[in-house]
């Protein structure tokens, strides 16, 4: 009796042992995944000036009002600047160069996951000279290749299926890691089919 016994505690050990060696391969298997969504967005462009001149080492500040965030680079010698890890918001960039006036653009929408570029065109200073571009440029990323698209509660509900029971994200998707099952319901009786 003594020897069943024993020999039942090891199956237990091994199965919990079993259980806990797969919950760490899925952990880790998990894990690049959960790392890769990007919640912050970044900050592009190009200054130049009316010549169409690159315009090395200006100075450009990328400000959010709301939270008080605000973040500074400069140019480098082909004039680009890149602001990166931008807290999702609302921009007011400030981008300034000795010689030449300031141009302030605002209403520069930054989502997560996003680059936007704001260009500049600087002209030469005569005294003291602020240019405050009112507009904020189009929401057309070019400066990467991925395509995404929100959908709105609304528009979610409004895609076409096949029963009440399939409306869920998974089914919209059209790529389920799994089949998926669903039921088609008679008056009488209900059958399950195989998707």
């Amino acid at each position: 009796m003594q020897h069943r016994k024993h020999k039942s505690c090891k199956v237990q050990f091994a199965g919990k042992s079993l259980l806990a060696v797969t919950m760490l391969f899925a952990f880790l298997a998990l894990s690049p995944t959960a790392m890769a969504q990007v919640l912050y967005g970044s900050l592009t462009g190009t200054v130049m000036d009316t010549t169409g001149a690159v315009v090395p080492n200006a100075h450009v500040t990328a400000l959010e009002a709301t939270k008080g965030v605000a973040r500074e680079t400069q140019t480098d010698s082909s004039g680009v600047y890149q602001i990166s890890d931008l807290l999702p918001g609302v921009y007011k960039i400030t981008i300034t160069a000795s010689s030449f006036g300031s141009q302030v653009t605002n209403g520069n929408l930054v989502n997560g996951n996003e680059v936007v570029r704001v260009d500049a065109k600087l002209t030469p200073a005569t005294a003291t000279q602020t240019i405050t571009v009112t507009d904020a440029p189009p929401a057309l990323q070019t400066d990467r290749a991925d395509v995404h698209m929100d959908l709105t509660p609304e528009e979610l509900e409004s895609l076409p299926s096949i029963s009440t029971q399939a409306r869920t994200f998974r089914n919209c998707s059209g790529s389920s890691p799994a089949p998926i099952f669903l039921l088609k319901t008679t008056r009488h009786r209900s059958t399950r089919l195989a998707a």
